[in-house]
């Protein structure tokens, strides 16, 4: 009897747990449910994919943004990063037709050089994350529009399409997409990062309460700027997979993505102000985000209301995330 009690009291703390940092869960369920009774095709298996897609970009530049949410700041240059590693990325492959092993890694430089600069900013100099990285992300989609005098870059090399049009065996008659299982073992990674070493409690413990954290001997300067580093990076990988599913390097393609991340983040239950949040969440929050806007599109909705509903939607999840932290 005491076993079985003991049992049901594990349960019920792990199922509280569950509702407390997953309820997006259920918010993702529910509109999906809403958008299949409302549009026959929204539950076609082509368009499961396209949302799967969509999704998968926005979670894998949400996970750089959840790293610098959780510790304690925000990074409102991923859209930029996006936009001008994925102009270095086609700009390599076109002009200077570099293997594309090569360009992926010129592109990524660029990410972890703006995320370094980031990390300078708001670290060493001490500016506020909101200053350093909106004048960085000013400045970065400008370098971007520059590269190519504000033209997108054609005739993307066809050897790259694979990595977000192709697809990798054949499930249920539908292949899983290459960009998915890259955006699964970016969200593992983070997983394993954030959960299971010090680095990840550092970054927690940094955002939640930093004073306490430099009192136990973290450097928070230096955490601060790793954040920024991996938030770059990733916003960079991004752009790579962005320029390969359109076949186009656009130097606005990456226009919404920092408003977008954080958002995914906030309804993923990520503290605005840092020390809490999980990655798994996140990728709930992202799948969300796609669903949303790809079943409004489904029901013919003005893309201006899209537009608005965005800006809702942002301080919805901002407004209950504050009444959650003073409960």
């Amino acid at each position: 009897m005491e076993g079985q009690a003991l049992a049901r009291k594990n349960f019920s703390r792990e199922f509280a747990n569950f509702n407390r940092n997953y309820f997006i869960v259920y918010a993702l369920l529910g509109l999906g449910a809403v958008f299949a009774i409302l549009s026959p095709n929204f539950l076609t298996l082509p368009n499961i994919m396209t949302i799967l897609k969509q999704s998968s970009i926005i979670a894998i530049v949400s996970a750089g943004q959840f790293f610098v949410l959780t510790g304690g700041d925000f990074d409102l240059s991923v859209g930029s990063t996006v936009s001008l590693s994925g102009m270095i990325f086609a700009g390599s492959l076109v002009f200077f037709e570099m293997h594309p092993g090569v360009a992926a890694f010129f592109a990524i430089l660029i990410g972890l050089g703006v995320g370094g600069i980031n990390g300078f900013l708001v670290a060493k100099v001490r500016l506020p994350a909101f200053i350093g990285t909106m004048a960085t992300m000013i400045s970065v989609q400008g370098v971007a529009i520059l590269v190519t005098m504000a033209r997108p870059i054609n005739k993307i090399p066809p050897e790259v399409g694979w990595i977000g049009r192709g697809s990798i065996g054949d499930i249920l008659v539908f292949g899983v997409p290459y960009m998915t299982i890259i955006m699964l073992i970016v969200i593992i990674g983070v997983f394993i990062i954030t959960e299971k070493t010090n680095f990840g409690r550092y970054i927690f413990a940094m955002g939640g309460n930093s004073e306490a954290a430099y009192l136990s001997g973290i450097n928070i300067r230096n955490f601060k700027v790793y954040t920024y580093l991996i938030s770059g990076g990733l916003a960079s990988l991004a752009s790579i997979i962005l320029v390969s599913r359109l076949s186009v390097g656009d130097p606005y393609a990456g226009s919404g993505y920092e408003f977008d991340s954080i958002t995914a983040c906030v309804i993923g239950g990520t503290a605005i102000t840092g020390g809490k949040g999980k990655i798994f969440a996140v990728l709930v929050g992202a799948i969300f985000f796609a669903m949303l806007f790809n079943g409004m599109t489904q029901l013919n909705v003005n893309t201006f209301i899209q537009q608005v509903l965005k800006g809702v939607i942002l301080a919805v999840a901002v407004t209950l995330d504050t009444v959650k932290n003073k409960k």
